[in-house]
């Protein structure tokens, strides 16, 4: 069900902090220690001045920033999309629910493909297609033949490639404690609305932008195949290791020839932040934080998201930390925040 929700009646998501994006800037959502709340905030890249809690959003936030607008997906059990003018966070332009009538769906990415904005729903076994300028409903397009036993195929990260869409099913069996079964990647022929090829590829992995006929797969460890970072080439259907990881990798990304990723055993175990600067590899390890997202600006900083985590909170920080390409901290501490940050963007006014 799709329903278009009244943001003049929302007070909830009035601004409080208000900054006119003017230059590259740092938009994220945090949350509280429980998850249990949520907000949007920003940080100037040149001058790190701090926007904090312009607007509530919910415990499980994501940020992605696509044909020039922001979108702020909450996830599950909350089931709604905001589409936000990428110069001004003062309020969404509008607000969607992607709720079905049972359960969630867990809307995941989103991407624009063939003037269509495609979302994809780890609780469904489908994508959904709404128009992206008011984002009613275009279409669906069914892939519960990719499902395992449990009927869900765990549809998470979504790029654009040469004019085809690519989705990565994760493929958790929930019948087995989540465990990892093989993951598959998805081509997608956004015209058509139907599923073009598929490959199985890893496990639990993720789709990260990359060249311009190539994107990269994080995986997790699967039987023989190890964790990493692969190459894949759709033209050729060439899967190629970049570098393979004694830890299962949480989050990648990448700005031309410089990638780099979190890693770490799990969730009780301390990260790794991975880098490459086009030439050398470096780490820098040890983070008592959980560290749940990363990207990479203009001027060639990493930025790390941070919440206190669980192994010893008291100790931890919440905030952001900043790298060069050598994973070398541009100071010695995180920039402090009243909430945990979540998932960052880069946003640059056109």
């Amino acid at each position: 069900m799709i329903l278009l929700i009244l943001l003049s009646c929302q007070e909830a998501i009035q601004a409080t902090k208000t900054p006119l994006i003017e230059s590259e800037t740092a938009v994220f959502t945090s949350v509280s220690m429980d998850y249990a709340i949520g907000s949007l905030s920003a940080i100037t890249t040149a001058s790190l001045d701090v926007h904090q809690d312009i607007s509530s959003v919910s415990g499980d936030p994501i940020l992605r920033f696509e044909g020039g607008y922001l979108w702020q997906l909450n996830r599950f059990n909350y089931d709604t999309i905001r589409k936000y003018d990428s110069s001004d966070l003062s309020r969404p332009l509008t607000e969607v629910s992607v709720s079905p009538e049972n359960g969630s769906s867990n809307p995941h990415d989103v991407a624009i493909c063939d003037d269509q904005l495609f979302i994809s729903l780890f609780e469904q076994s489908e994508i959904l297609i709404l128009s992206p300028e008011d984002l009613s409903e275009l279409g669906r397009i069914d892939i519960l033949d990719f499902a395992d036993s449990d009927q869900r195929t765990e549809a998470s990260s979504l790029l654009v490639l040469q004019g085809k869409l690519y989705l990565g099913l994760q493929g958790l069996d929930r019948n087995n404690g989540y465990s990892n079964i093989g993951s598959t990647l998805l081509e997608i022929d956004c015209s058509e609305h139907k599923v073009s090829r598929s490959w199985t590829f890893g496990a639990n992995i993720q789709l990260v932008d990359w060249t311009e006929d190539t994107f990269l797969i994080s995986s997790h460890t699967l039987e023989e195949h190890s964790a990493g970072l692969y190459s894949f080439k759709p033209e050729t259907e060439t899967f190629e290791t970049i570098i393979t990881s004694a830890e299962n990798i949480s989050s990648t990304t990448s700005n031309g020839d410089q990638i780099a990723f979190l890693s770490t055993g799990s969730t009780e175990e301390s990260y790794t932040l991975n880098c490459f600067n086009g030439e050398e590899w470096y780490t820098t390890a040890g983070f008592l934080e959980y560290l749940p997202d990363l990207e990479i600006n203009q001027s060639s900083e990493i930025w790390v998201t941070a919440h206190w985590g669980w192994i010893d909170p008291n100790n931890a920080f919440s905030g952001i930390y900043r790298f060069d390409s050598t994973c070398q901290e541009l100071e010695p501490h995180a920039i402090p925040l009243n909430l945990a940050p979540n998932s960052l963007v880069f946003v640059t006014p056109e």
